[in-house]
């Protein structure tokens, strides 16, 4: 790594019915409602709950004797509602829940011991779907999702306020959000502002917007190779479909199938619809129980965490060797405004899950010396790239330029993204591989 006496760039990673029989207590082994830790709420991966994996050590931000000077940060959304294409099936759910109803009812086929506790199966039992969440809403941001944005953007505030300022300026600060139709990206950036300056801030903004779509917001857009390799990733030969149908994943559809009182095992799909109604549920209210969460074991969470990391890893992070190659726009960019001293001392992006793995994966964040694959799940427990810890809902990067002019910088052992930012002829380098990038 590489620093100048001068200034110091630090990336942080802010990272039942009526009659119906039910087991006595002693059949079960695991109840949820009875567990105070609730220890699996901190894996729920891309959607776990910013409040759950927020840092709390301001203090790291403060460098004795340096100023903050310039910030490029990418700020994923908050929590949202479910779309088409997250492959969850409520009608799918509702039935499971009525199957389970009549299962627990009969009490004919119920395992002797695993079963639901009497208050997980009232929980799954009173389960119903919000029937207002019509399709209007799909993806769109949750006042959940709005609260965490606009904390964050008072939390910035706090940290960096000779950055932010205390309202708007366009000379100073310039702010931009991807496109898409829930227009969820907009919400946030504009939870973010208010944050920042106030309640309705953002209706006095006018923002200088980028084309889209464009090669630091976007880059999947331009690369046929990128889309080849999610293609694959879909395939039956994959790490995920591989791992799907390990003895591992196998045995926890068995074990959650007998719970539920099912002498055939559920299919995949219904376990991890199971798994990703709990995680958005709780996202969109981290102070209620989701019912779909207890019918898993913390343990079972684990594998289904896994999966879910498996499948991120191989196509938008170090499973795919276009995929840190991808965001070089983006870092040339956070290279270039860190390197200038003009007035712009913000620049900030608002935006999904991929563009954030592939910033993290250009910048060689969380990459575990042992790949994830499908037949390492035990080896990898402790693994560097874990999806609850590095990018719950809400999830942010800062890249921030300290101007140190008395050679502190060198003193602190600066963590910095390993390139000298003095030198205009390595941003003209970096720019001439970003476009030798073959997709």
């Amino acid at each position: 790594m590489l620093l100048t006496k001068q200034l110091c760039a630090i990336t942080f990673i802010f990272i039942c019915t009526s009659g119906s029989s039910i087991t006595p207590k002693q059949t079960t082994e695991y109840c949820y409602e009875e567990d105070t830790s609730r220890p699996q709420y901190k894996r729920l991966g891309v959607y776990t709950p910013y409040a759950f994996a927020k840092g709390s050590d301001t203090e790291i931000y403060n460098i004795p004797g340096c100023s903050a000077d310039k910030i490029w940060m990418l700020v994923r959304h908050g929590s949202r509602l479910l779309e088409p294409g997250d492959g969850v099936s409520v009608i799918d759910l509702e039935n499971l829940r009525d199957e389970i109803i009549f299962l627990y009812g009969n009490n004919l086929t119920l395992p002797e011991k695993g079963r639901l506790c009497e208050a997980d199966f009232n929980l799954i039992k009173n389960w119903k779907w919000d029937t207002n969440l019509t399709a209007q809403y799909d993806g769109t941001l949750t006042v959940s999702g709005w609260n965490e944005l606009k904390d964050l953007g008072k939390d910035y505030r706090n940290i960096f306020p000779d950055l932010f300022g205390n309202a708007y300026s366009s000379e100073r600060l310039r702010f931009d959000h991807t496109n898409n139709n829930a227009n969820r990206t907009e919400a946030t950036y504009k939870a973010f502002v208010e944050g920042l300056f106030g309640d309705g801030s953002y209706n006095d903004i006018i923002l200088d917007r980028f084309p889209q779509p464009n090669k630091i917001q976007n880059p999947m857009s331009f690369c046929p190779a990128y889309d080849e390799n999610v293609n694959d990733q879909n395939g039956r030969n994959s790490e995920t479909s591989k791992f799907r149908n390990s003895e591992i994943f196998l045995k926890l559809r068995n074990d959650v199938s007998m719970k539920l009182g099912y002498h055939e095992p559920l299919s995949d799909q219904i376990i991890v619809n199971i798994y990703d109604m709990c995680r958005f549920e709780k996202s969109w209210n981290v102070e209620k129980s989701s019912p779909w969460c207890s019918v898993l074991t913390p343990s079972q969470f684990e594998i289904l965490e896994y999966l879910d990391d498996l499948n991120y890893y191989m196509k938008r992070s170090y499973g795919s060797a276009i995929n840190s190659k991808l965001f070089c726009f983006g870092m040339d960019e956070m290279l270039s405004h860190i390197a200038t001293n003009g007035p712009q001392k913000v620049i900030a992006y608002f935006g999904h899950t991929f563009g954030y793995h592939l910033y993290l994966t250009a910048l060689g964040a969380f990459k575990d010396t042992i790949a994830l694959r499908s037949d390492n799940f035990d080896a990898m427990a402790n693994r560097k790239w874990r999806n609850s810890e590095i990018n719950p809902v809400a999830s942010n990067i800062a890249t921030v330029k300290y101007n140190c002019p008395n050679d502190v910088g060198e003193k602190r052992g600066c963590v910095i993204v390993d390139r000298d930012f003095s030198g205009q002829q390595q941003h003209q380098e970096q720019r001439e591989r970003c476009e030798q990038i073959q997709c």
